[in-house]
């Protein structure tokens, strides 16, 4: 498997929007979940080998663990009916927040919660530190057949963005893995 980055996120994109690509997710779900699913799809499986994701025993690779967040986070946001995380317990976080505002999220992963909103929000940035879970953001704007949004690598602690940008700045199920105070301070450099 000495494939680039590119060549890796194209057969990534290929095999999750292709038509296997529903029992590919369905398969790194129940894999991560420690599942044993009956009636596997042999297709799904040599894609997920063949992307590095499971090994011979159909146990997820480091790579593979990586991968198996973004599919599950994309699963979960799909059966929410695509709309923002957390919206269902919170009507806040609901479209008319983001009304004409720019948004930046931190810890944004691919993201969903940035394409639920884009329509209505001014600008939409995600910021991630992982470029592996970034590279999802190409499967989502095919899969969704939305616009990709901009999504930028970047610390939490020192965003890569100028000073008083953004209307509403966010962090959702991921500010327990930051620096929280740094991530606050650039929240507020970051804010109007």
């Amino acid at each position: 498997h000495n494939m680039s980055d590119t060549q890796h996120q194209q057969m990534m994109t290929r095999a999750l929007t292709g038509p296997h690509g529903d029992d590919l997710m369905r398969l790194m779900h129940d894999v991560a979940s420690n599942e044993r699913s009956n009636g596997v799809d042999p297709t799904a499986l040599d894609l997920a080998r063949d992307l590095g994701w499971i090994d011979g025993d159909r146990r997820l690779t480091a790579l593979g663990f990586r991968a198996s967040d973004p599919l599950r986070e994309y699963l979960n946001w799909e059966s929410r009916g695509r709309t923002f995380t957390y919206s269902e317990y919170f009507p806040l976080l609901s479209p008319p927040l983001f009304a004409g505002k720019r948004f930046v999220e931190i810890g944004s992963g691919f993201g969903v919660n940035l394409i639920s909103v884009q329509d209505v929000a001014t600008w939409v940035l995600g910021v991630d530190l992982d470029p592996y879970r970034l590279s999802f953001g190409d499967f989502l704007a095919h899969r969704t057949g939305r616009p990709k949004p901009r999504l930028v690598l970047g610390d939490a602690g020192a965003i890569p963005v100028k000073d008083r940008v953004a209307d509403l700045v966010m962090v959702i199920g991921a500010l327990q893995y930051m620096p929280f105070r740094r991530v606050f301070a650039e929240a507020a450099r970051m804010l109007v």
